[in-house]
């Protein structure tokens, strides 16, 4: 018979992010809700409006809005303001466990989360740019750390520190999703979406759009900040309009935009080895919704989704529109389908290691 007095366990889950860019920190949310695990959010809040979450937890966010171009200075003078907010709360709740989401974070917290001891660290990028005081503090964090998770399985031995993969899984957008998770081919113009960021990518975005133009056959489709300006601009400018473009969005729209997506894009060009690398967050919703995924021919998650049958590596050429609707058009259904199930078995099994893990501490 379970214990009615027993003091529950509680953990926080820290970042310098805006919850909404921490969807698939709702691996711990659900681990935490499974195991009845009390648990807080410490966050800022980068919007006008509070984020919102499925999870009955504490919100702890502080506001501060911070423009897209925010200079150094002032970023720091942020996160230190945030600190000593996220301390106060640290201070007067009796964590069992801290989650740390993201290498900002990791390195802001250091003296904080070395002296609480109980604490992991989920590395979001690969940092080789940074400063040479910003790799020590961050590599020290994580020699402390219980243990460490990466999205990117190339990423493993990032500064010489073992870590745990933890494959992306949005929680919130399974929950939302409307349409059946199995293949549906479209009848009509194939829709391409890419969801996300768009300032760093802008000039391989740009070149698919003048590669695609006015084919009768797709229409892509952009999301994220900036993208309904300085696409709409070059959109404009070069007559192409098959095109649909979308500003910021809240992460509760994004099974909306996923249910009227053909094809999900993860084609940054394969400059920036974190993208080459990584498993992203919306690229993984492919497998995992049965929709089909692009993505830089030779990077790891084009390997990945061909190995299972529900993804194609491209090159940014003349004969990409051919190549993907050749491929798209060749989908067996019941192979798709079955090679989405099996990633997501592949899934379930690598992050069951971190649930290990996270059962020795709480």
């Amino acid at each position: 018979m379970e214990n009615k007095n027993k003091i529950r366990k509680k953990a926080a889950i820290l970042s310098v992010a805006d919850l909404r860019h921490m969807t698939c920190a709702n691996f711990f949310c659900e681990y935490f809700k499974r195991n009845k695990i009390d648990f807080d959010f410490i966050c800022i809040q980068r919007y006008e409006k509070p984020a919102k979450t499925i999870y009955d937890c504490e919100m702890y966010q502080y506001k501060s809005i911070l423009p897209t171009n925010i200079g150094s200075y002032k970023k720091m003078k942020v996160f230190y303001e945030f600190k000593k907010y996220a301390d106060s709360v640290i201070k007067n709740n009796n964590y069992d466990l801290i989650v740390v989401w993201g290498e900002n974070a990791a390195w802001l917290f250091n003296k904080t989360l070395k002296k609480h001891r109980n604490y992991c660290v989920n590395i979001r990028d690969f940092l080789e740019g940074k400063n040479k005081i910003f790799i020590p503090v961050l590599k020290n964090t994580l020699k402390h750390a219980r243990f460490n998770t990466t999205p990117a399985p190339g990423g493993i031995n990032y500064l010489g520190i073992e870590k745990l993969v933890m494959l992306n899984k949005d929680y919130q957008v399974l929950h939302n999703y409307k349409k059946t998770k199995r293949f549906t081919r479209s009848t009509g113009i194939i829709r391409i979406t890419y969801m996300g960021i768009i300032p760093e990518y802008i000039s391989t975005f740009k070149k698919i759009l003048s590669i695609f133009k006015n084919d009768s056959r797709f229409v892509l489709a952009y999301y994220g900040k900036d993208a309904e300006v300085e696409l709409k601009e070059y959109a404009e400018e070069n007559g192409i309009h098959n095109v649909i473009l979308g500003g910021a969005f809240s992460p509760d729209k994004t099974s909306e935009l996923l249910e009227a997506t053909d094809i999900i894009n993860s084609v940054y060009g394969t400059e920036n080895t974190g993208v080459e690398t990584a498993i992203g967050v919306k690229e993984s919703c492919g497998p995992l919704l049965h929709i089909p995924v692009l993505s830089d021919s030779g990077s790891y998650f084009s390997d990945l989704s061909e190995k299972y049958g529900f993804g194609k590596g491209v090159s940014i050429d003349d004969n990409m529109p051919d190549v993907v609707y050749n491929w798209y058009t060749g989908i067996v259904s019941q192979e798709f389908d079955f090679g989405c199930d099996q990633y997501c078995e592949w899934l379930e099994k690598i992050n069951s290691k971190i649930e290990k893990e996270l059962d020795k501490i709480i």
